[in-house]
């Protein structure tokens, strides 16, 4: 109490614009119990009194009585000396009349004299129940007449959790009043906190059986359920009003924080139930993701709570992942792939994927006010000093008079000079440029992963003191050479259009200014744009990441990465890079004979005078992970790759190959293909405005034989405060009725869609069917877990038959 007591003088409060000490606007009425008892008892109708005082006067009162159970005990008392007839354990029959008199005197009154002036009275009483007993008269009669219970727990403030209050204990009688409020500021709040109760009431039952069996012996749901309901427990409702960031939550933040842990949940428990996982493979692929729910109520300071529709955007981290879990989300990334979390979080385990996307704070990069007026790129980029070696690219690629040009417009992926310290020998394969002509340039791009900055390297060496005594010009030819390489790389860092950060999310692709003949049917080059929520960020080819984006020129945007923007190789060889997802694929691609078929390299002319292409120019590939040949049954593998089963694996694979065909969810190039646009009868989906709704059918390398693609995009309305609602555009992507993982991977020759399942040509023989068709093939595959169940009935034969 003493410790109170000189805190109490030293507490503040805001009052608009000033600090204000919160003893000046307190009234205290002290009465011990060792007082008489006509004075225990006049305590609560002196202190409702001051409150009506106070009110008239057009304030707005808290009235605190600790505790109304102490002012019963001094009315039994008094009941006691007037001989009056006792009631339950000796309190006088009135007892409950009395309590509904006090609390009856909240609420709101129009003051006297002026119309105007409102004043309120609102009572928090407590209750003191002996032994923690809630059947105590005094309790049993408060609860029959508040509308609001808070029932604090002696365990939790023994944990040293406060506020000690037991949410499955407590309760309001308001909701219903406050949900037309709850629907227009936080549509979906009143769901989310029944869903929310759900988890931890059902966490309490759970609790018992852990006492009894342990928590191994749970089912991975209930491991699930476990785990969130810790989380909430530990880092929602555990608070600490002292502090900076707990003493003012406004109501966005916490409706936003409780999507971010129901999302998590409702994600996991999918991801178990459609992919056999086990929590604690989650536990250790979203530990990212776990860690920043459990930072979330951390993030803001008090000032930036004056930014609402910030604030709800960062900490509506998950909101697109808990209505449209089983979107292919365009907030995704190339984890996906690795694990069916990645709509969770995109830090999953891939190292060599991981290495590349580690970057800067924004600190490191930021443009300074000298180097942010407005001007062209070229004025930008040169006056920067983290810039020098973009500077000296440009200015060798004879560039300046595109980054210069006031009448363009364009967007650029710049390489700050801390994303450029690439290892000794990176250029090794430009040591011996005598053997290179231009049409050279190509294959080394494709080939190679070869960036600016190793040609920029190596056109530095022509000038070292090592080849002072070549001849000069020898010395221009390569330079000719390498200036032709840089000026192709900075081609494929630009995309022709101004785009800013928050408009990537559009579209999954965009084309670049680099084409290549006869590369991709001599159409341009594509980058990949992924995003997501939370924490906010943009990636280019999964591999570079926006860490400083939309710096505003006269002639387009530039944003800043921190790995350079690379060419991407032909399918084939893309995945080459990821053996631990698709071994297995391109060991059968290689078994079947049907490299050329997805590959696209330069061959060296058998007179040795230049490169030659070889291979497939464009093509669309539908690659299925290890993980879906794993989950075939195992005599089906064990075919497939013995020389019986070649035939049938050849045709398998064929399937999955539509060539001569590019097909991104945002661009297709081939007039053949046959379309459908505007059926939004065939499927359904989350909800959203559509935008787009398209219908493919393929024809595949299997002949006659064809896949059915439906791409649907749909923007979602963020619900944030302030009448300008951001969106987001969330891509659909199914074939065969089935959920594409990681679609628009582009490569230089196709338009590559990851699946998790082989897919099963027999469905789709012949031309074209009509949309009733697709509904009833939907509704057989909806029947049928795995479709490779009956193989040996059928594969065989159809791999026989011509």
């Amino acid at each position: 109490m003493a410790e109170v007591l000189m805190e109490f003088p030293e507490l503040t409060m805001e009052i608009g614009d000033r600090q204000e000490p919160i003893m000046k606007r307190t009234t205290l009425v002290a009465n011990t119990s060792n007082m008489p008892v006509a004075a225990r008892e006049a305590s609560i109708y002196t202190g409702i009194t001051l409150s009506e005082y106070f009110r008239d006067q057009g304030s707005n009162v808290a009235m605190m009585a600790d505790s109304t159970s102490r002012w019963a005990e001094a009315l039994r008392e008094i009941s006691g000396r007037l001989a009056e007839m006792p009631a339950d354990s000796g309190y006088p029959a009135y007892l409950g009349t009395k309590l509904a008199s006090f609390y009856e005197r909240t609420g709101k009154v129009v003051c006297l004299g002026n119309p105007q002036r409102q004043g309120t009275v609102s009572i928090v009483g407590a209750v003191s129940p002996p032994g923690g007993d809630f059947s105590d008269p005094v309790t049993s009669a408060t609860l029959s007449i508040v509308q609001v219970f808070w029932g604090l727990d002696k365990k939790l403030a023994q944990r040293k959790h406060f506020p000690s209050v037991n949410w499955n204990l407590s309760y309001s009688k308001y909701t219903k009043v406050l949900e037309p409020y709850y629907e227009r500021e936080e549509p979906g709040f009143v769901e989310l906190r029944t869903k929310t109760k759900e988890i931890l009431q059902k966490e309490e039952d759970l609790a018992e059986i852990v006492q009894l069996v342990g928590k191994s012996a749970l089912g991975e749901n209930d491991k699930i359920t476990l785990e969130v309901a810790r989380m909430l427990k530990d880092d929602f409702l555990q608070q600490n009003g002292m502090s900076e960031y707990d003493r003012y939550c406004p109501f966005y933040k916490t409706s936003a924080m409780l999507r971010n842990f129901v999302a998590f949940h409702d994600a996991a428990i999918k991801a178990v139930t459609q992919h056999d996982l086990t929590f604690s493979k989650i536990k250790d692929s979203a530990a990212d993701i776990m860690f920043k729910l459990s930072q979330m109520k951390f993030e803001l300071s008090h000032g930036f709570l004056n930014t609402p529709s910030l604030v709800a955007m960062l900490f509506s981290v998950l909101l697109c992942f808990s209505s449209l879990v089983t979107a292919s989300p365009t907030f995704g990334s190339w984890s996906r792939t690795m694990n069916p979390l990645s709509f969770i979080s995109d830090q999953l385990p891939l190292n060599a994927i991981t290495e590349h996307m580690k970057g800067t704070a924004r600190d490191d990069i930021v443009f300074e006010e000298q180097h942010s007026k407005e001007g062209t790129m070229w004025e930008i980029i040169k006056e920067n000093p983290r810039f020098t070696k973009l500077t000296k690219a440009i200015e060798f690629a004879d560039a300046v008079k595109y980054f210069d040009d006031k009448d363009a417009e364009f967007t650029f992926f710049a390489t700050p000079d801390w994303a450029l310290s690439r290892g000794k020998g990176d250029c090794s394969f430009l040591s011996n440029l005598d053997s290179y002509t231009e049409s050279d340039i190509a294959p080394l791009i494709l080939s190679q992963g070869c960036h600016w900055y190793d040609a920029l390297r190596a056109s530095e060496q022509l000038d070292s003191v090592f080849n002072f005594f070549d001849d000069d010009d020898k010395k221009e030819r390569r330079k000719k050479f390498l200036k032709k390489l840089v000026q192709a790389i900075l081609a494929y860092e630009a995309i022709p259009e101004a785009v800013d950060s928050f408009s990537l999310g559009d579209n999954q692709t965009y084309p670049t200014v680099l084409t290549i003949p006869g590369v991709l049917e001599s159409q341009p080059l594509r980058v990949r744009v992924g995003q997501r929520l939370f924490p906010p960020s943009t990636s280019i080819n999964f591999l570079s990441k926006v860490v400083y984006p939309d710096v505003k020129a006269t002639n387009g945007i530039i944003h800043v990465v921190n790995a350079p923007v690379l060419p991407p190789l032909a399918g084939f060889q893309t995945l080459f890079l990821l053996p631990s997802q698709f071994s297995i694929l391109t060991s059968a691609i290689q078994r079947a004979g049907l490299t050329d078929n997805v590959d696209l390299r330069y061959k060296e002319k058998e007179d040795g005078d230049g490169y030659e292409l070889e291979g497939t120019s464009s093509l669309t590939l539908f690659a299925p992970t290890n993980s879906a040949f794993e989950h075939l049954p195992l005599k089906l593998r064990l075919f497939l790759f013995s020389p019986l089963g070649y035939k049938a694996l050849r045709k398998v694979l064929e399937y999955h190959v539509v060539p001569g065909v590019v097909a991104h969810t945002d661009y297709l190039y081939n007039k053949s293909a046959h379309t459908d646009l505007g059926d939004k009868n065939s499927y359904t989906f989350s909800h959203g405005k559509v935008i787009s709704d398209a219908h493919l059918e393929l024809p595949t390398l299997l002949e006659d034989h064809h896949i059915n693609l439906h791409v649907k995009k749909s923007e979602f309305t963020l619900p944030v405060p302030g009448p300008d609602k951001p969106t987001v555009v969330k891509t659909h992507v199914e074939v065969n009725h089935h959920e594409v993982l990681v679609s628009d991977v582009v490569t230089s020759n196709a338009a590559v869609h990851i699946v998790d399942r082989l897919l099963d040509p027999r469905h789709h023989h012949g031309h074209h069917h009509d949309h009733h068709d697709h509904h009833e093939c939907y509704q057989r595959f909806c029947k049928a877990e795995n479709s490779w169940e009956d193989w040996e009935d059928w594969l065989e034969d159809w791999a026989e038959s011509a």
